[in-house]
């Protein structure tokens, strides 16, 4: 609640104009009852200032929402004075859906209310209506996938990934694009840092898909749609375009939080629990894909990019680029650049690289050994390839709309690896739309 000096905020008054609200009462007529109840004069516009200061509607009326969970969800439109409902169609696109792939459940219920009419109307109360349904999607986004037939196949120029025994790597260490809300701009410049210095290995941290509409228990955003499609051939172009910007780096990946939507929904909707683990059938060449997973359903395995498997959660995964240094996609998110690495290196023990907080930073704490000898450990918060500035598209979807103003850091890391496990790393920053990475501009 606001802080105020009107009188209207007195507690004793307020407690009375919030009533009179609720129970229907028309500013014009709050302003009579203030007169007569507590010898107050005040005004129609001071009433709706504090309906404003205070957030206060009619008792009667629900807030109006778009809750999506899974196939299933539930429509509260805001209220109207309209008596007779539109059609169906039209209900639904005006909540942002697409008529073509939602239908309303289970009938409608409309509730009718006596509220405050429009300052330009005569009348003091008016009725309005509000309506509640439930709807369906007509064909379920989780159905089972038909066999793929093979795409374009990348065939490696050298036969084979260079390994750290034959002389210094060079690997790259990038994450959460969050197709497809990556940024565009960076993603070039990152394909043409790719030309430039073609790494040996390639790590994605995680998160290269967001998968925003099969967030289980979180309402659903209009604006800020992506279908699960859109994700899945986002997140492939992306790998293409690495992969062909340098066709001898070695790309593995690990599963972040978002990816992992993918899988989660399967596990969290009873109805469709049973497709969890379905996969093609074997042969005599080998076993069957599992045709939900990452690597097939967005076809990674066709461009030679190996999808680490966590055997559970994300969190669980890990990839060890050499003794000393391993690679996660992070699970702890502290405020401010830097404090997650720390505590994520404070609780592993061990050098580590992290993504998840979409935030850059390269932080060092040393160990004192009993022996005397000292340890240095590294953790590093690579940055974001999402975007950060928000924009809003022809189509009407504001990308992204994750949060207001977010601390954010876009760029990647890169590691150096020597033989004898030690390494350097250094980080590359997009700032303005320009990506800087040592000596190199692009």
């Amino acid at each position: 609640m606001s802080q105020s000096n009107s009188i209207l905020d007195r507690s004793d008054v307020q407690k009375h104009v919030i009533g009179w609200i609720e129970d229907g009462e028309t500013n014009s007529s709050i302003v009579l009852k203030l007169k007569e109840v507590f010898n107050l004069t005040s005004s129609e516009k001071s009433i709706r200032r504090f309906r404003k200061r205070h957030g206060t509607n009619p008792r009667a009326f629900d807030q109006s929402r778009t809750v999506i969970d899974g196939d299933e969800g539930y429509i509260v439109t805001p209220p109207t004075t309209v008596a007779v409902l539109q059609d169906p169609d039209t209900m639904i696109r005006q909540r942002g859906l697409d008529p073509e792939e939602w239908a309303i459940a289970d009938g409608m219920r409309v509730n009718q209310y006596e509220g405050p009419a429009p300052a330009d109307s005569p009348d003091n109360k008016i009725t309005y209506y509000q309506t509640r349904f439930n709807i369906v999607r007509k064909n379920p986004s989780l159905q089972i996938m038909a066999p793929r037939t093979d795409g374009y196949i990348y065939e490696r120029a050298r036969g084979r990934y260079a390994t750290p025994e034959e002389g210094r790597i060079l690997c790259v260490v990038v994450g959460d694009q969050q197709a497809p809300y990556h940024e565009p701009d960076l993603h070039d410049a990152f394909c043409a840092w790719l030309e430039v210095n073609q790494p040996d290995w390639g790590v994605s941290l995680g998160d290269t898909f967001d998968f925003p509409d099969i967030r289980p228990g979180h309402r659903f955003d209009p604006e800020n749609t992506a279908t699960v499609n859109e994700c899945l051939q986002g997140g492939y172009d992306l790998f293409r375009d690495y992969r062909e910007a340098s066709v001898d780096t070695w790309w593995r990946k690990l599963i972040g939080n978002h990816d992992e939507r993918l899988r989660n929904i399967l596990l969290d909707v009873p109805k469709v629990r049973g497709l969890y683990g379905i996969k093609r059938p074997d042969t005599p060449e080998g076993p069957g894909e599992n045709l939900h997973a990452l690597s097939h359903a967005a076809r990674l395995d066709e461009l030679d990019v190996e999808v680490i498997d966590p055997h559970g959660a994300y969190d669980l995964a890990q990839l060890v680029l050499t003794p000393k240094l391993a690679v996660r996609h992070g699970w702890i998110a502290r405020k401010g650049s830097g404090t997650s690495a720390l505590e994520t290196l404070k609780h592993l023990g061990f050098s580590v690289i992290v993504g998840h907080t979409h935030r850059q930073s390269v932080i060092h704490e040393s160990k004192h050994e009993i022996d005397g000898e000292i340890r240095t450990l590294t953790g590093v918060e690579t940055g974001c390839m999402c975007r950060v500035k928000q924009t809003i598209g022809e189509d009407g979807r504001i990308w992204p709309n994750y949060t207001v103003s977010p601390d954010w850091q876009q760029g990647f890391a890169t590691v150096e690896i020597w033989p004898d496990g030690y390494f350097n790393i250094d980080t590359a920053k997009f700032v303005n739309g320009t990506l800087m990475w040592r000596d190199q501009r692009y």
